[in-house]
């Protein structure tokens, strides 16, 4: 019994102290060594849109910083391809064409085949089949690399494959999903992907699916702008008004007038129009007929909006006698822009615009963000119906709207190279970093690589 168990120990000493050797050997590069995981190497291909600055050298740059933690955290390669804005959908398109072309050659060979076996067997002849036979199990593939170290080798794109790709607009996206070039991705954003409705907002999410289904994941970004009433604290107090005094413009009018007779500053910030109207013309002028929403409401692709008279909505007369009785009297101020202090005014702008007034002003919203198609369309990523492998492309998906890492190095490249942090301006308590670009080798928009909630400051945004 003790010779067994002493031969057990030697045994298990043994084979620590291979381990330790193999973890203390090797090149500083860093490189993925084969484990006991059975998780295949798997190699995407993402379609992007960047800046006409971004050079070849930022492109590999970058290419090879995020599959050094792609291959570590996925065990995927990834190989993008990079389009300016205006040449995208048509690379985009002729590759789908290739794919198409290539596929139709293949069934139409396949069918040929089978005709021949079946007039073969017609006449009596007989082939003989390739026996196959499979262990049930999955064998990473490797290679050797430069200093002899074992390595997972990345398998080579197929001609016929497609993977990751950027939406940019509502027509493309239909025009995709009507040619089943997309594939329908219900299932993973319910199921293995899910944590992306922890991190996409609801209604953005919830507006891009297309006929009942989701086949892009929408980039989480700020939707739209709300409209504020703001109100002079100091103007209100004076003459006894609290802020529930204040619902809409019509009931500041009696403050306003005071603010005109007693006050040494403008009374109305400037013209505003009817803030829940949007009129049906091409330029956004004034005309008779427009959409009129709710305060709260939101619009997606699928809600068809109902066009009103202007002059018979509640409010909108009321609202445009008020204004123009105030410009007639000269009470907006001579500088908007640059106007210090103010009675009363409306503004539009994102919610940290509140923050700039809410000192001084009450700030009352009249109108919130509006999702309307085009917009939750413009920026989607999506998965081809030809890519390779589904679950990994979804991955980097799902890891672009809800982690940092990847999502950085998308939007900014490498650090050091293409970026660096400002110390100065970063707040670690707030968990705020702010980059300050060294140059513009690479340069992309923001709300095309992923969450834009999960990416750096750059230098000069908002980040109250």
């Amino acid at each position: 019994m003790k010779i067994r168990i002493t031969g057990i120990l030697l045994l298990i000493t043994t084979l620590l102290s291979c381990l330790l050797v193999g973890c203390s050997s090797g090149s500083e590069e860093d490189v993925e060594l084969v484990s006991s995981s059975t998780r295949s190497a798997v190699t995407l291909n993402f379609y992007i849109v960047t800046d006409e600055s971004t050079t070849e050298e930022a492109k590999n740059a970058m290419q090879k910083a995020f599959n050094e933690v792609c291959e570590s955290k996925y065990t995927t390669h990834v190989e993008f391809v990079f389009c300016t804005a205006d040449e995208y959908q048509a690379e985009l398109n002729a590759k789908y064409d290739r794919i198409e072309e290539i596929k139709a050659l293949e069934e139409a060979e396949a069918k040929r085949q089978k005709e021949i076996a079946k007039s073969l067997k017609k006449a009596g002849i007989t082939t003989l089949k390739q026996k196959t036979t499979t262990s049930g199990t999955t064998v990473p593939e490797t290679m050797k690399d430069t200093i002899g170290m074992t390595v997972l080798k990345y398998p080579a794109l197929l001609d016929t494959q497609l993977d990751i790709l950027l939406i940019t607009d509502r027509d493309m996206f239909a025009n995709y999903v009507d040619n089943n070039r997309l594939t329908n991705i219900t299932s993973n954003v319910n199921g293995n992907n899910k944590i992306l409705k922890t991190y996409i907002n609801d209604t953005l999410l919830n507006n891009a699916k297309y006929g009942g289904a989701w086949y892009g994941v929408p980039n989480n970004r700020i939707i739209g702008d709300y409209t504020y009433l703001l109100v002079n604290k100091e103007m209100a107090e004076k003459y006894y008004f609290t802020e529930e005094s204040f619902t809409d413009f019509a009931s500041c009018d009696t403050l306003i007038e005071y603010i005109a007779q007693n006050e040494n500053i403008a009374p109305v910030l400037s013209f505003a129009d009817f803030p829940t109207l949007r009129y049906w013309s091409d330029d956004g002028d004034r005309t008779i007929l427009a959409t009129v929403y709710n305060t709260n409401s939101e619009i997606g692709y699928d809600t068809p909006a109902s066009v009103v008279n202007v002059l018979a909505t509640s409010g909108y007369d009321a609202h445009m006698k008020q204004m123009f009785k105030y410009k007639e009297k000269g009470y907006f101020a001579a500088d908007p822009a640059n106007c210090k202090e103010f009675g009363v005014g409306i503004v539009s702008g994102n919610y940290q615009l509140r923050n700039q007034y809410e000192e001084d002003y009450y700030t009352i919203v009249l109108d919130y963000p509006r999702l309307e198609e085009e917009f939750t369309f413009s920026s989607m990523l999506a998965v081809s119906s030809y890519t390779k492998n589904l679950d990994r492309a979804m991955e980097i998906i799902t890891d672009l709207n809800t982690e940092t890492e990847l999502r950085n190095i998308l939007q900014y490249g490498v650090e050091g190279t293409h970026y660096e942090i400002d110390e100065n301006l970063s707040d670690a308590d707030k968990n705020i970093t702010v980059i300050k670009k060294l140059n513009n080798d690479y340069s992309m928009k923001l709300e095309h690589t992923g969450n834009m909630f999960m990416a750096y400051y750059e230098e000069g945004m908002d980040t109250s």
